[in-house]
């Protein structure tokens, strides 16, 4: 990519994207959970979305018919493949401004899930597992929070609580049901609250 293409990327990324960390439910990892790190622009100009994909040759475009109460077709550029995303974040972050820090927070998560050795046992992966994401945990809060401020919220829709107790604010916005799933998962009691199994 040029000069010009970064910056006007990392444009369209400050104005219409999300980087972000979070959880996802995976049938094929050992902890049958894992960290998605992700770089997405949603937009209803489908050939924006276009040049996106072919200009940067990554991620794929998904399509929405109905998003958040409107009715038109909204598009997603996503990329969330983990060496792909650190190389593209790279590119950006001398052009980047208001997404600067979330990029600069995802980079150091890809570093800490990057040093992960897949070649352990179970018991070993498990506990270096459980390590890294005690790392990742305070991040995952600093990106909610920063992510949080430039969504605009309408009247009738409720704002999610932080999925973090790491921070006084994630901490203020918890149940004290949803606080005690997070303690027991961090003390290594029970399991992920986002992935309890159905009773």
């Amino acid at each position: 990519m040029t000069e010009v293409e970064l910056a006007y990327l990392a444009g369209i990324v400050d104005g219409e994207g999300t980087i972000s960390l979070r959880t996802v439910s995976n049938q094929a990892a050992r902890r049958r959970w894992s960290w998605r790190l992700t770089v997405l622009v949603t937009n209803n100009d489908f050939a924006l979305l276009d040049w996106i994909a072919q200009t940067t040759g990554k991620g794929w475009i998904s399509k929405s018919v109905r998003y958040r109460g409107k009715t038109n077709p909204i598009g997603t550029w996503h990329e969330s493949e983990p060496q792909r995303l650190i190389v593209l974040l790279e590119n950006l972050m001398p052009y980047l401004i208001v997404k600067k820090p979330q990029a600069e927070l995802v980079l150091a998560a890809a570093r800490i899930l990057g040093s992960l050795s897949h070649h352990r046992s179970t018991k070993e992966y498990m506990a270096e597992f459980a390590a890294a994401s005690e790392r990742l945990m305070p991040i995952t809060a600093k990106l909610e929070i920063l992510n949080d401020r430039g969504r605009k919220w309408r009247d009738d829709e409720a704002k999610p609580p932080s999925r973090s107790y790491l921070t006084d604010e994630g901490r203020a916005r918890l149940s004290d049901a949803q606080y005690r799933r997070w303690a027991a998962w961090r003390e290594g009691r029970g399991p992920h609250p986002h992935h309890r199994k159905p009773a």
